[in-house]
């Protein structure tokens, strides 16, 4: 009898939690999203204050992203010290990946607005314009996976620009979906201002970083998914 209890009572080998995730997007987010809404809160704040000098923005989306990347996987954190110590580990590469994609931005956003300007005169400037936009259009969205890269990456330097390009081709439905869920929150917030002001201060930037990173997140974060997150203190040990 005994044997028979032993047999009937010993442990089973569990649930896997990667099997307990959902592997789509938009069933993760909303998962995420009901796991994670008292975080969502406080890492909103957290983004809102490292964004004050407005040039560590980039900074403060990529720690945030980093914060998002352990929600969606379901890996347990601190969050006061895991946003600042991702904060203090990628500012100056963060501020540097969003200075390049703004230089290019500027610029061909400028050639789009110079072809749009002689449509009027030259109906055939359409296509030139058409094409200067969808060039606009795939820089941001090529940076916006860059900054991705660098918040689920320890040496992201490495081929970056070279690697979210070629993973924007490989996929360019989950690229634009990442870039238009990145400013969907505060798309929103200006569509509804004054109505939406409170709200969109309150959750606005930690949902989009939140959508934006599952949507782009690289293909081995989300197999890793359900495994214990690694610090920036640990990364940062030899």
């Amino acid at each position: 009898m005994q044997a028979l209890s032993r047999l009937w009572t010993r442990e089973g080998p569990g649930v896997s939690r990667d099997d307990m995730l959902p592997s789509r997007c938009l069933p993760l987010f909303g998962a995420t999203v009901r796991r994670e809404a008292g975080e969502l809160l406080t890492l909103n704040l957290l983004m809102l204050l490292a964004s004050l000098p407005l040039i560590t923005a980039p900074a403060a989306f990529v720690a945030g992203a980093r914060i998002s990347l352990d929600m969606a996987a379901d890996r347990p954190r601190y969050l006061w010290r895991d946003f600042w110590r991702g904060f203090g580990a990628v500012v100056l590469r963060a501020t540097g990946v969003a200075l390049l994609l703004m230089l290019a931005l500027l610029a061909a956003g400028w050639s789009t607005w110079i072809w749009a300007q002689m449509i009027a005169a030259r109906p055939l400037a359409a296509a030139p314009a058409s094409v200067s936009a969808c060039v606009t259009l795939a820089i941001a969205a090529v940076g916006l996976r860059a900054l991705i890269l660098v918040a689920a990456e320890r040496n992201a330097r490495l081929g970056l620009w070279r690697r979210a390009a070629l993973a924007s081709l490989a996929a360019p439905g989950r690229s634009l979906a990442g870039l238009a869920a990145f400013a969907a929150a505060p798309g929103l917030t200006l569509l509804f201002y004054p109505l939406s002001v409170l709200p969109g201060l309150i959750m606005t930037f930690s949902l989009g970083t939140l959508a934006a990173t599952i949507a782009l997140r690289p293909a081995d974060t989300a197999r890793r998914a359900g495994r214990p997150s690694q610090t920036v203190e640990e990364e940062t040990t030899p």
